[in-house]
């Protein structure tokens, strides 16, 4: 037979303690601190799925307005160069016929 000392036998004994205590709070269900989603640091879909389509709605009233605008006709186009010097209408449509041909 093997002789353990004094000490050993404690940190034994506290060990098996820590392991009785693990045991039993994982069969009684330990509490709870953070939501079962982040748990783990499991990120909550749903959660985030619902951000998404409110985002997705903002968006969709957005395209939404603009083409109501575009088609009310209330826009204008202007073009310019690369210097910043504002294009005429008359030589962009020029220079688009030029292109085609």
């Amino acid at each position: 037979m093997y002789q353990v000392d004094h000490f050993t036998k404690m940190v034994l004994m506290a060990i098996v303690g820590m392991l009785c205590l693990i045991a039993a709070g994982l069969w009684m269900g330990s509490p709870r601190m953070t939501s079962p989603a982040y748990a783990g640091g499991i990120p909550d879909s749903g959660q985030q799925l619902d951000k998404i389509l409110i985002r997705v709605e903002d968006i969709n009233k957005s395209v939404d307005n603009l083409s109501a605008l575009f088609l009310s006709g209330k826009v204008k186009v202007q073009l310019v160069d690369a210097k910043g010097k504002l294009i005429s209408q008359d030589d962009s449509e020029s220079d688009t016929d030029s292109t085609e041909n």
